[in-house]
């Protein structure tokens, strides 16, 4: 396995790396690289008189893991941004596992925009109950458990997803210092606190956290995983003091790895076989990277019935389009974001057939005249699922070849690129979209 560990400062005298522990223990187990930034080809860094620590963005296509440690952000005003957002998002989604660690409390008090905007990525969010007021950081304390170099959390009394429990094989405890709430959205729970006896505070005062204390989060992101490690274990003090902490740092990124390949390696084989029994499952599932929901495509439902046809529309051929770009999926329409089916009556109705054969020319029609290529180029199919009394359609979307680019006619006649981020369909264009096209290039 590949390693890119990047250190916690970069300046003009080189860098500052204060996991040295740490980084033994995986260049013991990996082929492992230390720099101080990952910067975007043609940077001048590459030139200058750090660019002995410096590793260009072109070079990640032989990378596996690339863990950062001391946070997401420089806070302390070093040369240049470590990895920045847009090449470190284009890493993961085409199979690279991102590991932003020691965000602890200070770190995501001083960069709360920073990692609002990365939320998305990581599938979970700092817990800044207070907007208006900043620094107002959910963190985890337990008097029963501190130490000196910070707070011992036990394996043993961890609540995490079960796909994240072989990371903590053979592991005891992890010594965490200024461990951050999290709140997760669709991510797995790698790390809690010890629930029995840590509490969450606000600003010195205890509130309550909802049961659980995820500071450990790791979320599928495009082919690859996010994976953000809110509390400081990295330090020397810390990894010196519980050799856990290496451990389950190579246990964690061995895990996201090995998940990669599988998904990889089935990939083809699901788009290929999948029964109508197996796209039935869908309508249970939670939106991901590879799942979305449209509650209809033709007459508005619920609360808001006033949204324009072209709208709907549109937000459909999003989705098709996002898909096909990135790891194809399924688009069902007919159910909302809660799950609660709808079918589609009201669009059936508008329609001189009113059944499915001129629901399925509707949709035919519009990707014809609005996406690039053509429906039967694509490869889209149209799966019908009856549940409850009602219709619920599920379009099949596979993943385009990398030489393929499926594009999307806009009003006006531009047209646009859009890739699936997570649970988002996203708009790719600038350099953004150069490097994610290069990228994928390099499948």
């Amino acid at each position: 396995m590949n390693i890119i560990y990047v250190a916690s400062l970069l300046t003009y005298d080189g860098i500052e790396h204060v996991g040295r522990s740490l980084a033994r223990h995986l260049a013991g187990e990996h082929n492992l690289q230390v720099c101080g930034a990952i910067v975007p080809p043609g940077s001048d860094l590459l030139e200058s008189r750090v660019g002995n620590w410096v590793v260009s963005a072109d070079q990640l296509s032989e990378v596996d893991v690339v863990y950062m440690e001391g946070g997401w952000t420089d806070g302390s005003g070093g040369a240049t941004e470590r990895f920045p957002p847009a090449l470190a998002e284009s890493f993961a989604f085409e199979g690279g596992q991102l590991v932003v660690a020691d965000v602890d409390r200070n770190s995501a008090r001083k960069h709360q925009a920073t990692l609002d905007d990365a939320a998305q990525m990581f599938g979970a969010r700092v817990s800044f109950p207070n907007r208006q007021g900043k620094g107002r950081t959910r963190y985890l304390y337990d008097a029963g458990a501190q130490e000196r170099y910070g707070t011992r959390y036990f394996a043993s009394q961890m609540v995490v997803g079960e796909r994240m429990i072989p990371a903590l094989e053979g592991i005891d405890s992890l010594l965490v210092e200024g461990a951050v709430h999290l709140s997760v959205s669709n991510s797995e729970i790698a790390a809690t606190g010890n629930q029995a006896s840590t509490q969450t505070l606000e600003d010195d005062l205890y509130v309550d956290a909802g049961g659980l204390s995820p500071w450990a989060t790791v979320n599928d992101f495009g082919r690859g995983h996010a994976a953000l490690i809110a509390g400081w274990l990295s330090h020397d003090l810390n990894v010196d003091e519980c050799p856990d902490n290496a451990r389950w740092v190579s246990n964690l990124i061995s895990l996201m790895v090995d998940r990669s390949h599988e998904s990889a390696a089935w990939q083809v084989r699901r788009q290929r076989n999948s029964s109508l029994s197996e796209i039935a499952t869908l309508l249970d599932k939670h939106e991901n990277q590879r799942l979305e929901r449209k509650s209809s495509f033709l007459v508005p439902v619920g609360e808001v019935k006033t949204i324009p046809t072209e709208q709907m529309q549109l937000q459909v051929g999003k989705s098709i389009a996002a898909l096909a770009n990135t790891d194809g999926g399924h688009v069902i329409i007919g159910q909302d974001d809660e799950r609660i089916l709808l079918g589609l009556g009201r669009d059936f109705a508008s329609l001189k057939s009113g059944d499915r054969d001129g629901f399925e020319q509707k949709i035919a029609e519009y990707t014809d005249n609005y996406l690039f290529p053509r429906w039967e180029t694509l490869g889209l199919r149209v799966h019908w699922i009856t549940k409850d009394g009602v219709e619920v359609a599920i379009i099949e979307v596979p993943a385009q070849p990398a030489g393929t680019v499926v594009t999307l006619k806009q009003k006006g006649g531009q047209e646009a690129f859009y890739v699936r981020r997570g649970t988002r369909t996203d708009a790719l264009t600038g350099q953004a979209l150069v490097l994610w096209l290069a990228a994928r290039q390099r499948r």
